[in-house]
């Protein structure tokens, strides 16, 4: 009996042990009961284990290598993930599809915008782009003709050239007039190249071949001069440019609304207060914004020992528009405080006179002084411009008993577009007395003028103006394009701006 008792007990531990053994071993977060804890998640899935390496090659009895067997496919995703749609095999055609048609550019129209050359790149340009839709040419120091001259330079790089062609018929009505000259004129025949070659240098050289044609060849160079920009703020004019005194002097003239710059600006350059001149110049912006203020600080000296002819008369001096050769400080201050409102204020100081043998008559003047304050206002319809001038008659020759004169001009012109072609009247009004010391100098102007701008670069211009001496009063100074006899004028003319 006890036997078969033991016998039975070694049979069950037998068969327990047996059954342990085909029961995997549990980790402590598999046993039931068994908190997790520093053990990963149960509902995160487990990685598939990586795969063995593959086995070294075997030798074969021959000496060579036994090939690899071939790698064993990849594991397939865990059960219980969608399954992975077959990818879609591209159709390929035979012919490959045409490339799109380039895209074209617009085909650009030599009819005129609305705004003209010297609104878009004028004088003071420089950071307000909302006022470039505007008729109103801008002024340039320098007095460059085109109006494509921002005061930082040219928009280009290298080298440019442009012609401006003015051809006139003119007609005065009044016969008992000794200056009239009926008949057509070549009036200006610019040719100006131009050279940028860096940021910060730049360089205008300007010919008038009309001088040739009327043998005055000596006055035919108008402009040669180069500017240097170191800073933004800071600019230098070296050469022979434009004074700066009178306000029509700096304004573009393949812009200007009329025929003729008036009496006035004839005047200014006769007692050497305007006109060109050789010296050195410079432009300062000192407030934040460059608009608000342009300093302009300028002196010239008559062309100095350039201008000296020696001939077989002696030595006579014949420089550019006959400047004497004498110091003269010229400064303009020109703001734009508002929108469409340019201010300007201009003053001229001769220290030093030019009064001798070696000086042609015509080109001799005395100390002197003059001031001008002039005011724009534009908009992309209308221009509204006008200027006050007064100063002293430095001229020797044609100034008479004159000591001083004052004068003062304005103008409106309205710019309308009409199919394509621009038609701007105009409208002047001018004032000068140039002996404010005697009752018998007074002159006056009035002009209505039509601009038809057929394109871009071609304009016809009719002018109609009436000159008026005061009732009574004779003239007791010469000077040359100051009129003396009342007179009516016709001006026909066409412009070529290439």
């Amino acid at each position: 009996m006890r036997l078969t008792l033991l016998g039975l007990a070694i049979a069950t531990l037998a068969l327990g042990a047996r059954a342990r053994a085909q029961v995997p071993a549990q980790t402590p977060a598999q046993v039931p009961g068994r908190p997790d804890i520093g053990q990963p998640s149960t509902d995160v899935e487990a990685q598939p284990a990586p795969l063995p390496p593959p086995p070294p090659p075997e030798a074969s009895p021959d000496g060579g290598v036994v090939p690899a067997p071939p790698p064993a496919p990849p594991p397939g995703p865990p059960l219980g993930s969608p399954p992975i749609p077959p990818a879609e095999t591209p159709i390929v055609s035979p012919n490959p599809p045409p490339p799109p048609p380039p895209t074209e550019e617009p085909e650009k129209s030599d009819k005129p915008e609305v705004t003209v050359e010297s609104a878009k790149h004028g004088a003071v340009s420089d950071d307000d782009e909302t006022e470039t839709h505007e008729i109103a040419p801008r002024p340039s120091a320098k007095g460059d003709p085109f109006g494509d001259e921002p005061e930082l330079g040219p928009k280009f790089h290298g080298f440019q050239f442009r012609l401006l062609l003015q051809t006139r018929y003119t007609y005065q009505f009044d016969d008992k007039n000794p200056l009239k000259d009926n008949g057509f004129s070549l009036n200006r025949a610019f040719l100006r190249g131009s050279a940028h070659p860096y940021k910060w240098l730049s360089a205008k050289l300007l010919v008038d071949f009309a001088e040739f044609a009327y043998s005055n060849p000596q006055q035919a160079l108008k402009q040669v001069y180069g500017e240097i920009r170191p800073y933004k703020r800071l600019e230098f004019t070296v050469g022979l440019f434009k004074r700066l005194y009178g306000l029509v002097e700096l304004l573009p003239i393949a812009e200007y609304e009329f025929a003729d710059t008036g009496v006035i600006d004839s005047l200014i350059k006769d007692v050497q207060f305007g006109g060109r001149d050789v010296g050195v110049m410079s432009r300062i912006d000192p407030l934040p914004k460059r608009r608000w203020l342009h300093v302009y600080l300028a002196a010239y000296g008559g062309a100095g020992e350039g201008a000296d002819v020696t001939g077989t008369t002696g030595t006579t001096h014949n420089g550019p528009d006959y400047a004497a050769p004498s110091l003269l400080l010229e400064g303009r201050l020109e703001s734009r405080p508002v929108k469409h409102l340019m201010l300007g204020a201009t003053g001229a100081w001769r220290p030093q006179s030019a009064v001798d043998a070696d000086t042609v008559p015509y080109a001799q003047v005395t100390t002197g002084k003059a001031v001008a304050v002039d005011a724009t206002i534009s908009n992309r319809l209308l221009v509204v411009r006008g200027e006050w001038l007064w100063g002293d008659r430095t001229d020797v020759l044609t100034r008479g008993d004159a000591l001083t004169y004052m004068g003062a001009w304005g103008m409106a012109a309205v710019r309308v577009a009409v199919d394509g072609v621009v038609i701007m009247p105009a409208v002047r009004f001018e004032w000068l007395n140039d002996d404010l010391q005697h009752p018998e100098g007074d002159r006056y102007i009035f002009t209505g003028a039509l601009n038809v701008d057929v394109a871009r670069q071609l304009r016809f211009l009719f002018d109609y103006s009436n000159y008026l001496m005061r009732p009574g009063g004779y003239a007791i100074s010469k000077v040359q394009g100051v009129f003396n006899n009342s007179f009516d004028q016709f001006v026909v003319q066409l412009q070529l701006k290439i």
